[in-house]
């Protein structure tokens, strides 16, 4: 039965992926865009220009790359395509990894080579302590890049001496407390530079309240494969989130069949089950 239902989502889910193809997508209208994080985070990569410094952190598991790299991949293409330098960072282990990945798998069609257009400062330790370090000193705190060249001297890092030299930092994660960490301990200090996030759906209901404060501790976000879509829309270039979008809904609707139809089932077999135990006792 396990292998049975395996079969079926396999091969639905990958029916829909390979044969539907892109849906027609329309740009949301002013009324629908406001006061929305996706918006707001479409609103700040807009006023940045060629040759400016970003830093983004990519804070998240392996398990979340399907779900996080759907929703970031349109996020930094926009990024891409307005020319900005790229800084990549983690505070977690497989951080540098993924990010890597992340760029081979949704980004390699611009063709950022490394310590020319972004470089990669690998992992940072220390979490919240860490982050503070990183804040005051990073040139002292991660000299070498993560493949062990000298970070600084590349175009992407010769103009920052400080955390508030990066015209916009952007944190990629899964984790609700690692998007706390680095609202309070960096965002509040932050002066003119912004702070964004691209986080997954379970993560938006804490982050929100920072992004609806005045002044915002966030300014600006896209939370799981919706706002993605959304945001999508807002470029007009269909991106991972329009391809995966029927599909995910596909799997979705099997994975609620299957639940309906298997409780449905053990209802009628533990009422029949009953039913015969009943008449057994009855017999005797």
């Amino acid at each position: 039965l396990r292998w049975l239902i395996a079969i079926v989502m396999l091969v639905a889910v990958a029916g829909t992926l390979i044969f539907s193809g892109s849906f027609e997508m329309e740009t949301p209208s002013a009324a629908q865009i406001e006061g929305t994080g996706f918006g707001a985070l479409y609103e700040e990569i807009e006023t940045l220009y060629d040759g400016q410094p970003v830093l983004i952190a990519f804070d998240y598991q392996p398990a979340a790359a399907g779900e996080l790299h759907t929703a970031a991949a349109t996020v930094v293409d926009h990024l891409m395509e307005e020319g900005t330098f790229l800084s990549f960072i983690s505070t977690q282990p497989t951080g540098p990894a993924l990010a890597e990945h992340f760029l081979d798998t949704t980004q390699s069609h611009h063709e950022y080579i490394h310590t020319q257009k972004y470089i990669n400062l690998g992992y940072l330790p220390g979490e919240s302590a860490g982050l503070l370090s990183f804040m005051i000193s990073p040139e002292k705190i991660i000299p070498l890049a993560f493949d062990g060249s000298n970070a600084w001297d590349s175009p992407p890092l010769i103009s920052i001496n400080g955390i508030n030299d990066f015209k916009m930092i952007m944190v990629i994660t899964d984790d609700p407390n690692t998007a706390k960490i680095w609202i309070e301990q960096v965002g509040s200090r932050l002066e003119d530079t912004p702070l964004t996030m691209v986080v997954s759906a379970q993560v938006e209901p804490l982050i929100q309240p920072y992004f609806r404060t005045s002044p915002r501790l966030l300014d600006g976000y896209v939370a799981g494969i919706i706002d993605s879509i959304n945001y999508e829309k807002l470029t007009e270039r269909p991106f991972l989130a329009n391809k995966v979008w029927l599909p995910f809904n596909v799997g979705i609707v099997i994975s609620v069949g299957v639940i309906f139809i298997s409780g449905l089932a053990n209802g009628v077999l533990s009422l029949f089950s009953r039913r015969k135990q009943e008449t057994i006792g009855d017999s005797k």
